[in-house]
C-alpha cells in the first residue's frame, strides 16, 4: 500500500479522490507542510492528511475541516420533495448564510509535538500568498487584526477543533452585496477526532453568530417559514441581485453533535433543481469561487467543470458550455481590470500624484483618485474601476483628514 492509498485509508475514501501537496506555511515562519487534500464532496470535503513538517514524517495527521453542507430533500420526478431529516432529531436552529469565502483555522503539530495554528480556503491546505488577484491571506489578516481573539482559540491551538468562517464584504465580492469593506462571522466548528459538527455560537474567540431561529417541532413546517422569510427579503429587486442567500439549518439529536443542511430562498434554490441550463449566475458564482485555489490565469472549462460537477449533472453542465465560457471571460476581465488598477494605484501612491507633468492635490479624495484613473479607462468603464478601487480597499473612510499636500 502505498502513501496515498494509506491517507485516503485514513478518511475512508478512494485515493483517486486524495490529491498532495507541499506549500509553506505563512504564518509559522514558512514551515514546509505535506501532505494531501480529499476531494469528496461530503464532510470530509477539503479535509487534509499532513504527514511531513519541515521535511520531517509526522504520525498523519487528520484535519476535518468544512464539510460540504446540502439539501435536507431531494426532488422527485413530479418536482415533490422528500425530505429526509434524522429520525430522532431533538432540535434544530438556524443562522444566516453569509455569502463569501470560506476560511478554515486549523492547527499541526511537528515530530517533536509542537502545535501551529494556520488558515486556508475550503480547496487549499493553506491560505495562499502573492497572488496577483484575490488575496485571501491579506483580507484575512485584516480580520485578525480587528479581532485578534481569532489568532489564537485555545480549541484550534490544542488540535481540539478547527473553526471555520465566512469572509464577506465588498473587498470580496461575490453575489450578494454587501456595504462593509471585509468581515467574518462564524459558520462551523468540527471535532478533530470525531469529525462532529458544533454549532456556531459555541465558538470560544470572545463573540460568536447568534441563531435566528430555534425550534423544537414541527421541523419541516419551520424550514418552510425560513425558505418563506429569505424569499421575501429578496423581493423587489433587479434581476440578480439578493440581499440574503438564506439560512444554515442545524439539527441535532443528542444537543452535542449537529448536521448542517442547506435553506434557501426559493428564488435561489430553482437555480440548484434546475433540470435544463444552469442559470448564469450560478455558473458566475462558480467562476469566481475557483480564484479560491488557482490564479486567474490558470481558470479554464475544465477546472469550473471540476466544481460545477459536485451539484450539476454532466447533462446539465454539457448544456451550459457557452454560459461557462462567457462567466470566465467576465470573471478573468474583472480580475485583469482589479490587477491593472492595483499597479496604477502603486504608481500613485509612491510619485503621489505625480505623473505626466501634473501634481495633484489631496491624492486621496475619491473625486482626485478617479480623476487620475480616468487617463487610463475609457469613461464606460470608470463604474468598473470605482468597484475595483473600492475591492481593493484604496478609498479611505470618511472621517479621514485629508493633506493639502501631495508630498
Amino acid at each position: 500500500m502505498n502513501e496515498k492509498e494509506r491517507v485516503a485509508e485514513l478518511l475512508g475514501v478512494k485515493p483517486k479522490f486524495m490529491k498532495p501537496f507541499e506549500v509553506d506555511d505563512p504564518y509559522n515562519e514558512n514551515n514546509d507542510i505535506e501532505g494531501f487534500i480529499c476531494f469528496y464532496s461530503d464532510n470530509r470535503y477539503g479535509s487534509l492528511v499532513i504527514t511531513h513538517v519541515n521535511d520531517i514524517e509526522t504520525e498523519p495527521q487528520v484535519i476535518y475541516c468544512m464539510p460540504k453542507i446540502k439539501y435536507p430533500f431531494g426532488i422527485t420526478d413530479g418536482g415533490d420533495r422528500i425530505y429526509n431529516w434524522p429520525e430522532n432529531w431533538k432540535s434544530y436552529r438556524a443562522y444566516s448564510k453569509w455569502d463569501g469565502t470560506n476560511i478554515c483555522s486549523y492547527s499541526y503539530a511537528d515530530e517533536q509535538g509542537l502545535r501551529y495554528i494556520t488558515h486556508k480556503t475550503r480547496l487549499t491546505p493553506i491560505l495562499r500568498t502573492n497572488t496577483a488577484y484575490g488575496d485571501f491571506k491579506g483580507l484575512w489578516d485584516i480580520c485578525l487584526e480587528r479581532n485578534p481573539a481569532l489568532i489564537d482559540p485555545e480549541e484550534v491551538g490544542k488540535g481540539w477543533m478547527s473553526y471555520c468562517y465566512e469572509l464577506y464584504g465588498y473587498q470580496n465580492p461575490h453575489l450578494v452585496k454587501y456595504d462593509v469593506d471585509i468581515a467574518c462571522v462564524p459558520l462551523l466548528k468540527v471535532n478533530q477526532q470525531s469529525g462532529e459538527i458544533g454549532v456556531p455560537d459555541t465558538f470560544k474567540v470572545g463573540w460568536s453568530a447568534g441563531y435566528a431561529v430555534q425550534g423544537f417541532e414541527e421541523i419541516t413546517a419551520g424550514y418552510e417559514r425560513l425558505r418563506e422569510v429569505a424569499q421575501k427579503r429578496n423581493e423587489g429587486l433587479e434581476e440578480g441581485e439578493f440581499v440574503t442567500e438564506g439560512y444554515v439549518v442545524f439539527v441535532t439529536c443528542d444537543g452535542f453533535a449537529w448536521t448542517p443542511v442547506k435553506c434557501k430562498p426559493e428564488i435561489i434554490e430553482q437555480i440548484h433543481w434546475s433540470r435544463g441550463v444552469i442559470p448564469y449566475n450560478s455558473v458566475y458564482t462558480t467562476v469566481v469561487n475557483a480564484l479560491e485555489n488557482m490564479e486567474y490565469t490558470e481558470i479554464n472549462r475544465d477546472s469550473v467543470r471540476i466544481l460545477l460537477e459536485e451539484e450539476y449533472s454532466d447533462e446539465q453542465i454539457e448544456s451550459s458550455t457557452a454560459r461557462i465560457d462567457r462567466a470566465i471571460v467576465a470573471v478573468v476581465e474583472h480580475a485583469e481590470r482589479v490587477v491593472k488598477v492595483k499597479k496604477l494605484l502603486e504608481d500613485y501612491l509612491m510619485y503621489c500624484g505625480r505623473r505626466c507633468g501634473k501634481i495633484i492635490r489631496n491624492p486621496f479624495v475619491k473625486s482626485t483618485v478617479m480623476r487620475y484613473l480616468s487617463d487610463f479607462f475609457p469613461k464606460s468603464d470608470m463604474r468598473k474601476v470605482y468597484n475595483a478601487v473600492r475591492e481593493l480597499g484604496f478609498l479611505p473612510s470618511k472621517d479621514l483628514t485629508i493633506s493639502d499636500s501631495c508630498i
